[in-house]
């Protein structure tokens, strides 16, 4: 039995769905059409709405349905933004539609209406779930009627396109059990369609009122109406629409999707199995795509060697964990994903080209370092936070005359919106980083300033890098010739609302690859910390020797308690037998 359970719960996760349909009449021919994600149907919150089907039926069209009663909600393109705990580490927001919209309903509440001698009736409605079928799915629900009658509705969605290119949506809807002398009708608008006649059905559809529309330099029209059904057969509904979307998406993601047509990587991307365990800007089960592009320079050879491990697969770089092998993907699909991936930070690549293309100047001697004694100065760097209740737009907003929420000793700059969340910091704060940057050897160093939202890096009195104002987590870097020793630096940081972090990383100019700047590269002065605890954002390490309270004990030990007050005589003392056994005096 247990074998079984396993078995069935198996074909349940991996989406394997075999169906046998004998209720309909309805011939179903094999779908070829390739799907823009997988899974291409799937709950989840979406746009900020609970209990949504959505259906990605092609690249150019998305649907989204109401698990509740059934009821089109929204079609668009442009896919769907994964976030949440779900999908990621962010707590909070969930998936959203990417890209503007085709279509809103209006009409979400209750879109049925039935006639009945005469008189109207608003029939509840009762959700019974989807199943696929030969390559299409198909939508179920019965609607309800006062006297206990129940009509039962298949609706079956898919993408549509005419021989110019026009893309659309066509539905069709089978109704069995209607009552005799009964007439169904469905409730809907239509938007962004060029004429009446982009509507196309075997049923009737009534237009009750029509607008026009104007966007993107593009005239439509939108329609309201009612759709009269066939009774207990099979009526098809399409709509054919304009060229672009024309219904602003206010959910869609700042940059996004500017770009009329999603990049082949991105997609990509999305039909494969990479989401699983990869995000874009945040570290979930493996690395995120931002850091891979900054990890590894945007060079043929990086590509190739990324191209390679895609399709081995393998464990070592980014921690233990193993990314499965993907033999069976192509390799020129897997190599347009690595193209899109190495390009999110092709503008600070471009920078770095053009800093290891310019000569070394010769005439500018490295900037000396100050001079200080081993024992005054300790490993990590000093960190002030401060929490306002107002908005930040600018590192000039930080203000120093209120009282910090605390100070501490971090072993470095690398907090990302996860660590800021545990450590009690959402929005409105800022962190002013101050110390000594501890310099290995004579060289021309780069440092790489990461934030969300904006920083600025001070090196030796000077500013190094300016990356304020209200930005997503993108990077800056800058350059600057350094002595070996101690340089004093101060880095200010400000989170408004929304995702936030910040990270430096460092590569001397000889070398090939960013990388965090660890607890050894910074110092902070010992007398000027005072009694600073070490802090941790997010549960990090601290740093060694500075006298902080433990807070767990070893793995391989359990916490229990030794004398519980029920225990008389009380403990005196306890000790350890060679053989293990705890001694209680």
């Amino acid at each position: 039995m247990r074998k079984l359970h396993n078995y069935i719960w198996l074909i349940a996760v991996s989406g394997l769905v075999l169906v046998w349909n004998c209720n309909s009449g309805q011939q179903l021919s094999e779908s070829n059409i390739e799907r823009p994600h997988d899974p291409w149907v799937f709950r989840s919150v979406m746009d900020g709405q609970p209990r949504m089907l959505t259906v990605a039926l092609h690249d150019d069209v998305w649907a989204s349905y109401s698990a509740t009663n059934g009821a089109l909600q929204k079609v668009w393109k442009g896919g769907v933004n994964f976030d949440g705990a779900v999908y990621t580490t962010v707590h909070g927001p969930q998936p959203s539609s990417l890209g503007d919209a085709y279509f809103e309903n209006a009409h979400t509440e209750n879109p049925w209406s039935i006639t009945m001698d005469g008189k109207s009736i608003s029939p509840n409605i009762q959700f019974k779930g989807h199943r696929f079928e030969k390559g299409h799915v198909r939508l179920n629900y019965n609607l309800l009627l006062p006297d206990g009658q129940q009509i039962a509705v298949q609706e079956m969605p898919e993408f549509t396109e005419k021989e110019d290119g026009q893309v659309g949506l066509e539905r069709r809807f089978t109704l069995s059990s209607v009552p005799s002398g009964a007439v169904v009708a469905l409730n809907t608008n239509v938007s962004s369609v060029a004429l009446e006649s982009s509507v196309e059905t075997d049923g009737e559809f009534k237009i009750a009122a029509k607008k026009e529309r104007e966007a993107k330099k593009l005239k439509a029209l939108d329609l309201d109406g009612e759709l009269i059904l066939k009774n207990n057969a099979t009526t098809r509904f399409a709509t054919y629409f304009v060229k672009h979307p024309l219904i602003e998406n206010p959910n869609k993601i700042e940059g996004a999707e500017e770009e009329e047509e999603l990049p082949l990587g991105y997609r990509l991307i999305a039909r494969n199995d990479c989401k699983t365990c990869h995000n874009t800007n945040v570290k979930t089960i493996g690395p995120a795509y931002m850091d891979v592009a900054t990890k590894y320079r945007n060079t043929d050879e990086n590509k190739a060697m990324l191209v390679s491990k895609v399709v081995k697969g393998g464990a070592g770089v980014w921690g233990k964990t193993v990314m499965n092998a993907h033999p069976n993907v192509p390799e020129t699909d897997i190599k347009a994903m690595i193209d899109y991936i190495m390009d999110l930070d092709k503008e600070t690549e471009a920078e770095i080209v053009a800093i290891e293309s310019a000569e070394t100047p010769q005439n500018i001697d490295a900037l000396a370092a100050t001079e200080l004694k081993d024992d005054a100065v300790n490993i990590g760097t000093l960190a002030t936070v401060y929490v306002y209740e107002k908005e930040l737009t600018k590192v000039a907003d930080i203000d120093e005359t209120v009282e910090p929420v605390f100070k501490g000793i971090l072993p470095n700059i690398n907090a990302q919106d996860s660590d800021l969340k545990e450590a009690g910091l959402n929005d409105f704060f800022a962190v002013i980083f101050k110390g000594y940057i501890n310099i290995p050897k004579d060289n021309n160093y780069v440092f790489r300033l990461s934030s969300d939202d904006g920083s600025i890096l001070w090196l030796n009195g000077q500013e190094i890098i300016n990356h304020d104002g209200l930005h997503g987590a993108d990077a800056r870097d800058g350059e600057m010739a350094l002595s070996k020793g101690y340089h004093p630096f101060e880095l200010r940081f400000f989170q408004n609302k929304g995702g936030k972090s910040v990270r430096l990383e460092w590569r001397s100019f000889n070398d090939g690859e960013f990388t965090v700047m660890p607890a050894t590269a910074f110092a902070h002065n010992i007398a000027e910390a005072g009694e600073a605890a070490a802090i941790g954002f997010g549960g990090g390490n601290t740093i060694p020797g500075d006298k902080s309270a433990l807070t767990d004990v070893h793995p391989s030990f359990n916490l229990c308690q030794a004398r519980p007050e029920s225990f008389t005589p009380k403990v005196g003392g306890i000790s350890f037998l060679d053989d293990g056994r705890m001694v209680v005096s």
